[in-house]
């Protein structure tokens, strides 16, 4: 149900963050396919990061959870 103009903003008892918002160039949707590090790579994660002002979400999904995915290994596991 959207909120009217009377609804109280749930988000204005959140205090704001003593550090400085995250620049505009680094604001919006990203997305990684592999990540290397000196303990190894993953690239079995489909991962998107949305980066706000002083705000992120992370989501995380397994390849073989991902929509077609699963549909796919079974076909090729069957002759």
């Amino acid at each position: 149900m959207p909120m009217s103009e009377q609804d109280p903003d749930p988000w204005s008892a959140v205090p704001e963050p003593a550090t400085p918002p995250v620049p505009v160039r680094y604001r919006g949707v990203w997305q990684r396919s592999l990540l290397q590090t000196v303990d190894g790579e993953d690239d079995s994660s489909w991962v998107r990061w949305l980066q706000l002002g002083r705000w992120h979400a992370d989501l995380r999904v397994a390849r073989a959870a991902r929509p077609g995915a699963l549909a796919a290994q079974n076909q090729d596991s069957h002759p």
